[in-house]
């Protein structure tokens, strides 16, 4: 939100992905090199950075079939999402069908140095090993 410094939401960022790796290890990883992580989620909370790019939500993918970067609603993330059902073609009839899961995105003000603290106490707190 405004006025929260860059380095609040890199440290956001890296707190939130070193805590889902120490509590869920089996599923999600910071592991970079692909042959070691195996099935694992990799979480790139480096992409959080002034000079990185990402794909925002809405944008048309340079993939054959002009897939969407789809923002999606919690219930329908799981193993049977099929990305290439989200193209161009589609986006649009989805949103007036769904709503944007993002909307609220804009209005929300979260107390970001308040959550960075917590989730520093609930990393340190976390079991070594």
């Amino acid at each position: 939100g405004p006025g929260i410094p860059f380095d609040a939401a890199r440290t956001l960022a890296d707190l939130l992905g070193r805590l889902l790796e120490a509590r869920r290890p089996d599923i999600a990883t910071t592991e970079r090199i692909k042959q070691k992580r195996g099935t694992r989620v990799y979480l790139d909370t480096g992409q959080t950075g002034r000079s990185r790019t990402i794909v925002a939500p809405w944008s048309v993918r340079a993939h054959p079939g002009a897939t969407v970067s789809m923002p999606l609603h919690w219930d329908e993330v799981g193993f049977a999402l099929d990305p290439s059902r989200f193209d161009i073609f589609r986006a649009l009839e989805r949103a007036h069908a769904t709503g944007d899961p993002m909307a609220e995105l804009l209005v929300q003000r979260p107390d970001v140095p308040a959550a960075v603290a917590a989730l520093g106490r609930l990393l340190s707190a976390e079991p070594k090993g």
